[in-house]
């Protein structure tokens, strides 16, 4: 393996073997369990050496042009709820936006005003206002002057989250409650390798982007993260109770090795809104 590869390195408890994968923002991710002892690694890496070159040529190659650059989206699939979005951008000084504001369909999603330079997220303060509103006719309207697309893109993954917690929430506690599971919690995130989790504390998390998936599969990982509540673990038991909750578990986990392709570049693992 070439010296230059990056890689992320997880202990986990729960991990038996050494896991090396391929995260859906294209690094190497690599797995061990809690005690393995990392003396080991470079022997394990130069035996999968192959594996992990392969792997990166075919993730560069599927994903050139989306990783050429984060553009702003004409329209974003949410097919977990069977909406297409239209993304409309505008400048404030539109005096349709002006009177729209004035009948308050326009609502910031801006922080409040800092003294400081730089923005909570390390990056320079533009001082411009973006405005993001969900209009009728699935349109998603952005009001903004003079800001980089980064910026819009940073609201537009705010409204997702906002999005998510409105939908995939109520979503879970049905599925919960139609099994007379107790979730103390849930709440979206922005996970870059994780659809969603579960603490032994009865608290589930889930990834905003799985209103780019499909009904069935979003179904399938709420269903997984519920069976969690009653096995914290990935033995036999926890998965004949998988099956048993959901008899579409091994066609959603066939679906699910792509299931990141579904998922457009500028949503993945954003740090904003999660």
């Amino acid at each position: 393996m070439p010296e230059t590869t990056e890689f992320t390195l997880k202990k986990s408890k729960r991990a038996k073997h050494i896991r090396l994968t391929i995260s859906s923002t294209g690094q190497l991710v690599i797995v061990v369990p809690y005690t393995f002892n990392l003396d080991y690694l470079p022997t394990i890496l130069e035996r999968k050496k192959s594996w992990i070159e392969k792997s990166l040529r075919d993730f560069r190659q599927q994903d050139r042009e989306a990783l050429s650059g984060r553009t702003i989206p004409e329209t974003i699939e949410l097919k977990a709820i069977d909406t297409v979005i239209r993304v409309e951008i505008a400048e404030t000084a539109d005096p349709f936006l002006s009177y729209l504001e004035t009948q308050n369909r326009l609502f910031p999603l801006t922080a409040k005003p800092q003294d400081s330079s730089s923005s909570p997220h390390g990056r320079p303060a533009t001082g411009h206002k973006i405005k993001v509103k969900e209009l009728p006719d699935n349109i998603l309207l952005i009001t903004a002057s003079d800001t980089a697309s980064e910026e819009i893109l940073a609201k537009i993954n705010s409204w997702l989250a906002a999005k998510a917690r409105h939908i995939l929430v109520p979503w879970l506690l049905a599925l919960a409650d139609e099994r007379g599971i107790d979730v103390k919690s849930v709440s979206i995130r922005s996970q870059q390798t994780r659809w969603g989790s579960c603490s032994t504390s009865g608290r589930i998390s889930l990834n905003k982007t799985l209103l780019f998936l499909p009904p069935v599969l979003v179904n399938h990982i709420m269903l997984h993260e519920l069976c969690h509540l009653k096995e914290m673990n990935h033995s036999k038991r926890f998965w004949d109770l998988l099956e048993q909750e959901d008899k579409n578990t091994q066609l959603a986990k066939s679906q699910l090795k792509k299931g990141w392709q579904l998922v457009p570049y500028w949503a993945i693992g954003s740090p904003y809104g999660g």
